[in-house]
Order: C-alpha cells, then sequence, then structure tokens
C-alpha cells in the first residue's frame, strides 16, 4: 500500500458469468488467500487472474494479480481505491495445477504456499508467497530439473526477502519454499505433455 495509514482494502470475486460472489475485507496478501481455497486447494487458475481496482481520482486501472501485493502489510491500492473485480482466463481454469503450503500449526497462517501449473506449451509456471514478503512468480520455458528450479529460487528471491514472524524464520521459510517447488516439479512433470 502506497505510505498512508490505511491497511484494509475491500475486494470482490465474480463468477465466469461476472456476477459477484464474494465480497471481504483484507490488509496485505489476504486476498491471495482465495487463491489456495480455489478448487479446495489443488488447482490455482486465479494465479493468472487481474484484478481491476477503480481508482479514487476516477478511472480504473487493472494489474496482474502477482503484482498487488508489494510487501509485508503492503499492497497497490492508494487511500479510496477499490478492488472491484478479479478476471480469471478460462485457459487458467484448464491448466493442469499444484498446490503445497505448510505452517506450523494446523489452522495457523501459512508459512509458505506454492501454486504451480503447466502452461499451453508445456513450461511451468510457480508462484512463491506466505514465505516471501510479496508474491514471486517464476516462469519456465518447459519442466525445469531439479537443480534448475532451485538455483532459479535461489538466484531470484533474496534472502531479505523471505518473512519473519512467530509463524516461522526466513531460513526455514526458504527451506520449505524450496522442498515444495520440488514436489510441484515432480508432480507436475509427468503431466507437462499429457
Amino acid at each position: 500500500m502506497p505510505d498512508s495509514e490505511y491497511r484494509f482494502y475491500v475486494y470482490m470475486l465474480l463468477d465466469p458469468g461476472r456476477r459477484p460472489f464474494y465480497i471481504g475485507k483484507g490488509s496485505g496478501g489476504r486476498i491471495l488467500d482465495h487463491e489456495r481455497e480455489a478448487k479446495n486447494g489443488h488447482d490455482c487458475p486465479k494465479c493468472d487472474a487481474i484484478r481491476t481496482i477503480w481508482q479514487a481520482g476516477g478511472g480504473e486501472r487493472k494489474i496482474p494479480v502477482a503484482d498487488f501485493v508489494t510487501g509485508d502489510q503492503r499492497n497497490v491500492l492508494a487511500p479510496g481505491d477499490l478492488l472491484r473485480q478479479i478476471e480469471i482466463p478460462l485457459a487458467a481454469l484448464r491448466q493442469r495445477s499444484a498446490f503445497r503450503q505448510i505452517s506450523l500449526t494446523p489452522v495457523g497462517r501459512s508459512a509458505a504456499l506454492l501454486i504451480g501449473s503447466v502452461t499451453r506449451d508445456g513450461g511451468l509456471a510457480l508462484t512463491i508467497t506466505a514465505s516471501t514478503k510479496r508474491p514471486v512468480r517464476l516462469s519456465f520455458a518447459g519442466i525445469p530439473n531439479s537443480n534448475e528450479l532451485r538455483e532459479t529460487i535461489l538466484q531470484r528471491i533474496a534472502d531479505e526477502l523471505y518473512h519473519t514472524d512467530v509463524h516461522g524464520k526466513p531460513l526455514w521459510r526458504k527451506h520449505m519454499t524450496l522442498r515444495l517447488a520440488e514436489e510441484i516439479r515432480v508432480e507436475l512433470q509427468d503431466t507437462a505433455y499429457a
């Protein structure tokens, strides 16, 4: 969120017929929790979603979901802006996806949440959140091997980007991010060309 004392926003989720089915209040990355809940936590078509924001001064702007959260308890909304809708492309709903989440307690805040999907051209799109202060989206031309995936994560996510709080230390979150990413890679590699 731009420098202001406003920490909360209101958002509305629309079904494919563009009818509202959920209106919520959130802070930081709360809206991203819906991606985890999509299809009982197994597939995540919302990762390719576009957020439409009504701006306080008039007009609207559209941003990719991965750009919405900018840091811990921060997002792109300015005071008075309204997150109006989330558009999910039909193609994203048809992609083979895998999801992994971990937390220190059975119903606690996520310490790491990763969503991977096989793209139309057989690549891998991987979104990493909860372990990081803002979502990180990685794209690969094909399904990477284990070493390529690990090295890309280590290069693209600086240690300072890992979140720290009572729900997990940065080193543990980094370790879990690497582990969960590998689990997703293994699950999706056999379905990439199916």
